[in-house]
């Protein structure tokens, strides 16, 4: 009897494994539908991302979707494994997926993965998180060996930041674009951020993201401002800029931004630690000797001290 009872649990048990395999099965296969379905040139445009939420749970269709990028980002071009992959890559933009954002980070820079799809990986990568990814998408950005695309969907990206350093590599970046195209795509994603961080944020934003909002946008005008005056070699010219001025008049609220920016060395951001010690009333002869990167240097150290 034991036996025969425990025949019959065993049975059951791979029955519901079998069921459970189908049906992941069959959810694969009305993934598929979907994704096919829009790479088709001649198919009615459909709703993506409404598409894939009515036929699934978004957990598991989302691991569908990051299984074809894995799997599908070397596929032979033109086969319908590549052409699931790129159209997995696109979905998983359009479904704000955050757990895609370590495998299509990996995609977009793979040099052996092809560029379509590399360059939606950029797409998706600033619909899901361009902040979290802003690194990954100036790398794109500036590598001027990149294909077109990941170069102006990254500059997509980084315009949803809300980062002022991204702005001043946008504006770079346009500047020395040759590529009329480029240029113009880029300007327009200068442009779109740098209103972006114009306006005031939310009122329903946090005092915190209020201070670094105001912060970005003041950073930002302080460089803008540094450019009208770039063939001065007078440290005080510029750090007696409006911008700069404006920017100690924030007081402490500043001090994790100002660190921030000095520590990552860009530029003329080590004229950043004179604002650091007017805000802390620090005496400036603590610190002289040697070259303003030395001064930033000793600056910084004692910041991180406190």
């Amino acid at each position: 009897m034991k036996n025969f009872l425990a025949i019959c649990f065993m049975t059951i048990a791979l029955l519901n494994i079998g069921i459970g395999i189908r049906a992941q099965s069959d959810l694969e296969d009305r993934v598929k539908q979907v994704l096919l379905r829009r790479e088709r040139p001649s198919a009615p445009p459909i709703n993506f991302k409404d598409k894939l939420e009515e036929i699934g749970q978004p957990q598991e269709v989302a691991k569908i979707l990051i299984d074809m990028v894995v799997n599908g980002k070397y596929a032979e071009l033109g086969s319908v494994q590549s052409m699931l992959c790129k159209a997995a890559t696109a979905a998983l933009g359009e479904l704000k997926e955050v757990s895609a954002i370590g495998p299509l980070t990996s995609t977009l820079k793979d040099q052996r993965v092809d560029k379509i799809t590399r360059a939606y990986s950029a797409r998706s990568l600033g619909k899901i998180d361009p902040q979290e990814s802003k690194n990954d998408l100036l790398d794109a950005l500036t590598d001027k060996s990149n294909y077109h695309l990941i170069r102006i969907f990254a500059a997509e990206g980084l315009a949803k930041t809300r980062d002022a350093e991204a702005l001043n590599i946008l504006d770079k970046q346009s500047s020395e674009e040759k590529d009329p195209y480029v240029k113009k795509m880029i300007e327009k994603s200068a442009k779109e951020l740098r209103d972006s961080l114009q306006r005031p944020r939310s009122p329903n934003a946090s005092p915190k993201e209020a201070t670094e909002a105001e912060f970005g946008r003041l950073y930002s005008a302080w460089h803008q401002e540094c450019e009208a005056i770039r063939v001065s070699s007078n440290t005080y010219d510029y750090i007696g800029l409006p911008s700069y001025r404006k920017i100690v008049a924030m007081g402490k609220p500043a001090l994790p931004y100002l660190e921030q920016k000095m520590a990552e060395d860009k530029g003329l951001d080590f004229m950043l630690a004179f604002a650091v010690v007017e805000i802390c009333g620090w005496d400036r002869q603590e610190f002289r000797g040697g070259s303003d990167q030395e001064f930033r240097d000793r600056v910084l150290r004692k910041l991180r001290q406190k």
